[in-house]
């Protein structure tokens, strides 16, 4: 019983972030139909999904010679940051080491890549090994 609370109010939290906002509609049309039958699978399905995603790293193609992240954490949280597919080696942010680990220690923006040559278009990946970050803004120079 314990467990099914558990679901249900982080569901509803899930529910409540501006992000899933859209998705209410799908919500509120299935009120009338028995919750244990629609309702809590949906909730416990947007939880998992929220859940499992916030673990995967972020990857994108940028063409800049600076990349930043504002990052926030209220402990220590190891992450890696790679530039196709390796380290990014000369081309390491202020905040990084040349073989891409870094640390977020708190609320602050944080120079992720500085190409040391001839700006070109990078595939960028960061991935965070530790939980409790929050990354809100990419900005580019």
């Amino acid at each position: 019983m314990t467990l099914i609370i558990l679901v249900f109010l982080g569901g509803a939290l899930t529910i409540a972030t501006p992000c899933v906002l859209p998705v209410l509609p799908f919500v509120f049309a299935r009120a009338e139909q028995p919750f244990l039958h629609n309702g809590l699978p949906m909730l416990i399905g947007m939880a998992l999904t929220f859940a499992a995603v916030a673990t995967l790293a972020v990857q994108f193609y940028f063409l800049a010679r600076d990349l930043h992240l504002v990052l926030a954490a209220d402990h220590a949280v190891r992450f890696r940051v790679l530039l196709d597919g390796k380290a990014p080696g000369d081309d390491h942010g202020a905040d990084i080491e040349a073989n891409g680990n870094g640390t977020v220690r708190e609320q602050r923006l944080y120079q992720l890549i500085r190409q040391s040559k001839d700006v070109r278009e990078h595939d960028f990946s960061i991935q965070f090994l530790d939980d409790g970050v929050t990354a809100y803004a990419f900005t580019f120079g």
